[in-house]
């Protein structure tokens, strides 16, 4: 191990990597209602805010790969886990798009990083969690979609494009592979080979997974490409930026359901659990409750009325936004409180029901 990747006897490093993506969805918020986006000054502010925030609450914290009670005073095994944040530009997956042939047709299972615009096709996938952080399943990002109609979509643009092309399929990243997976399987099963994978975050067991699994299901070879592959080992947890502000779009773990046939279903609200308290919790978002989550949170809080309060400042709005006004409620409880709140002020909901657990 080097000088620069020690940090001392006991501990092991490992990295929070989050992938920066809140400027690109709040422009994108602010366009689609002809409103003026807050400068890159305000977004840089919050970047530098989370960081420190992450550091402070994750600087040291007990090495989740190790049980509890033991102790092992080694710089690769220890006890102890030195934490590390590093941010994931979102330039690195479009460096990959720019890369597009004329010969390829690219699926993207991501709208964020890569434009419908950019892609020839999009799967609008999530993966969805119940009231409880129990994983669902995936399906569609819009409730009473289902995934086969996300496919039908696709399948119908590839025959439109005359087929024949390489298909290309695009994430922001994935962790563990099962996502990438799933979709090989339903894109496979309406007889679209997939040729080429490509990633803006990979970690080396996600790859490995990825191959495993298709090779047992005898699929043609599949390259694999990453702007950034990493160890699994040395990651802590990877997250998106807006995941850590209340009200961003898409922020948090959305919350699904199961239909009569099991399937898996986005619910019916736009709603997910943010990665602060009291929401995340139990549901494990950004493993926030490994650290000082209470301390994070209330500085996460304040940093979401700040981004919220710059929107209206912004736009001089003499009528605040309202809670239906914004991108997506967090929960718990949601839909009791969404009910309650939905044309009441969206900051007033923050201070009125949020800032209260921490004294803000």
């Amino acid at each position: 191990m080097s000088a620069s990747e020690e940090t001392q006897v006991g501990k092991r490093r490992k990295l929070y990597f989050v992938t920066q993506d809140l400027d690109l969805l709040i422009d994108r918020w602010c366009q689609k209602r002809q409103m003026r986006c807050p400068e890159a000054s305000l977004f840089s502010e919050l970047r530098e805010s989370l960081i420190t925030n992450l550091q402070r609450a994750f600087g040291e914290i007990e090495n989740p790969d190790l049980p509890d009670g033991v102790d092992v005073e080694d710089p690769v095994n220890g006890k102890q886990v030195s934490i590390e944040v590093r941010y994931i530009p979102r330039q690195r997956l479009s460096t990959l798009v720019r890369s597009k042939a004329n010969d390829e047709f690219w699926i993207a299972l991501d709208d964020i990083y890569i434009s419908p615009k950019e892609a020839d096709a999009v799967l609008r996938v999530s993966r969805v969690f119940d009231v409880n952080g129990r994983r669902i399943g995936v399906a569609s990002r819009y409730p009473k979609v289902s995934i086969s109609d996300e496919v039908s979509q696709c399948v119908a643009k590839y025959n439109e494009s005359g087929r024949g092309k390489r298909v290309v399929l695009a994430d922001d990243g994935t962790y563990s592979g099962g996502t990438i997976v799933e979709a090989i399987k339903w894109l496979k099963a309406r007889h679209i080979t997939v040729d080429r994978i490509y990633l803006g975050f990979c970690t080396k067991d996600g790859e490995t997974k990825i191959y495993d699994e298709l090779e047992a299901l005898q699929y043609p070879p599949v390259e694999i490409g990453a702007s950034l592959m990493v160890d699994k080992r040395n990651v802590f947890v990877w997250v998106c930026e807006r995941d850590f502000y209340l009200g961003a779009p898409r922020s948090g773990r959305t919350l699904g359901k199961r239909t009569l046939n099991k399937e898996a279903e986005t619910s019916d609200s736009e709603i997910g659990f943010s990665y602060v308290m009291p929401f995340a919790g139990k549901r494990k978002g950004g493993n926030i409750e490994q650290g000082d989550w209470n301390g994070f949170s209330r500085s996460q809080v304040r940093d979401s009325i700040k981004l919220w309060e710059a929107i209206e400042s912004v736009n001089s709005i003499a009528k605040p936004f309202t809670v239906e006004d914004i991108g997506r409620f967090p929960g718990p409880g949601a839909s009791d409180k969404y009910e309650q709140y939905r044309r009441k002020p969206w900051i007033e909901y923050i201070r009125d029901v949020v800032a209260p657990y921490f004294d803000i």
